[in-house]
């Protein structure tokens, strides 16, 4: 008796067969593996807000942001003080690979603030730069910090991040970063944690600006999917 065999015509249709069910599972497993990212990112931008919130709560109503004499970035001050590791301070899964700049959780950048609103800015014993936040209006609607890219830079502390985020300034390297399908993670002065696309980061600092008196008149990011800054 002889034993049957694959023809190499019914192999190749099974080739082909495995070949289209691979190509239907990739994207999804894509998609699910980027989804797994933006949660843990979210999760990890909470973490970071409410470390700046128990500063604040010990500080009178201030949130720190670096050492200006030390130049030490405000999330290095909180690996020894409050706890918080490298790992919670970075974003997953979103390392450049081309050498041009790096991603982090930047901070809002209050130097843009000194002129509309002095009080956001504090120097305290000429040592430590803080965000000013007492009697500020409209919290749920301040995006502290969040998803960011730092374009003129090399991520010498590994810590994936660095001091601020540009939000008014479309020449400037530093930005918010909208990776996370064009979305990206923000935290907020009242302690919540949102992803947001741009249009609607956009509406939360024109509200904020807006209830507390800051005459800014656009909003920048950095539109990843462009590769180019998106203004407001």
């Amino acid at each position: 008796m002889r034993k049957k065999s694959f023809t190499l015509i019914e192999l190749l249709v099974v080739i082909a067969i495995i070949a289209i069910l691979a190509g239907m599972l990739l994207p999804a497993l894509g998609k699910a593996k980027d989804h797994a990212n933006t949660t843990n990112c979210l999760s990890r931008v909470k973490q970071c807000i409410l470390v700046q919130l128990a500063y604040e709560d010990d500080s009178n109503g201030y949130m720190f942001i670096y050492d200006a004499a030390g130049n030490v970035c405000w999330n290095q001050m909180f690996e020894t003080a409050y706890s918080l590791t490298k790992e919670v301070g970075s974003c997953p899964g979103n390392i450049p690979t081309d050498g041009n700049g790096y991603y982090g959780f930047g901070m809002f950048n209050p130097r843009m603030c000194q002129s509309v609103l002095p009080s956001l800015c504090r120097y305290e014993a000429n040592k430590y730069l803080h965000l000013g936040v007492k009697g500020l209006k409209a919290p749920s609607s301040f995006p502290v910090l969040g998803d960011s890219l730092n374009k003129s830079a090399s991520d010498t502390t590994k810590r994936k991040q660095y001091f601020f985020a540009w939000v008014d300034n479309d020449g400037a390297a530093e930005k918010f970063h909208f990776r996370h399908t064009r979305k990206a993670n923000f935290a907020f002065l009242d302690g919540h944690a949102a992803s947001l696309d741009l249009n609607s980061a956009a509406e939360n600092f024109k509200t904020f600006y807006s209830q507390n008196g800051m005459s800014i008149s656009k909003v920048v990011f950095w539109d990843p999917a462009m590769e180019k800054n998106k203004v407001y």
